[in-house]
């Protein structure tokens, strides 16, 4: 068995990078660019959100797919 296994993961060293960090208002939409170059949009939820509600997160994240929604 061993004589077919492969390496799956090339390890190396991670250069050490400034933390990313993002503050801003419930509701907001911030975008964040990474060390990469590549953006980040996080939409922060309000603070009413109920996060135990199922059937309300699949509403949210169906309506956050909806064409139009930034």
């Amino acid at each position: 068995m061993r004589e077919h296994n492969e390496a799956v993961n090339a390890l190396d060293i991670m250069p050490p990078r400034t933390e990313i960090t993002a503050d801003y208002a419930p509701g907001a939409v911030e975008l964040v660019t990474q060390h990469d170059g590549s953006v980040l949009r996080l939409r922060k939820l309000h603070a009413d959100y109920d996060v135990h509600d199922r059937i309300g997160a699949l509403t949210y994240m169906q309506d956050a797919t909806r064409p139009g929604r930034s």
